[in-house]
């Protein structure tokens, strides 16, 4: 029974000792951009270890891991942002608008054929 308690409040202890790492994600006016995904991966073996996104306040918790991670934060109608960044520590990410184009033209050509060419007749 002793060992059961001892491994639950270290299991506590462990568990409220882990920092966590806050990341906002904001827009260049900004205001909070909702739903920016965040990916970690590691510097080591390029393998993801990390993958949330943001709430309603643009903010998301991670849990800090030793060393540099390098981070990509994509959100529709933003820039993909990119950078090797250190946890521990908050961290404001400033996202800048895409370019979207106004108006497309589409062209396209057109060489007539014979009948004899078709596949069904």
């Amino acid at each position: 029974m002793k060992k059961r308690i001892t491994f639950l409040i270290l299991l506590a202890f462990t568990t409220l000792s882990q920092a966590q790492t806050k990341i906002t994600v904001l827009s260049e006016n900004k205001t909070p951009i909702i739903g920016a995904k965040i990916t970690g991966y590691s510097i080591a073996d390029s393998s993801q270890i990390i993958k949330v996104i943001t709430d309603i306040e643009g903010n998301a918790l991670i849990l800090s891991i030793k060393g540099k991670i390098v981070f990509k934060i994509t959100a529709f109608g933003y820039e993909n942002f990119s950078d090797t960044l250190k946890t521990g520590k908050p961290i404001s990410i400033n996202m800048v608008k895409a370019a979207f184009l106004e108006e497309v033209c589409v062209t396209a050509q057109y060489q007539p054929t014979s009948i004899e060419n078709a596949v069904q007749k």
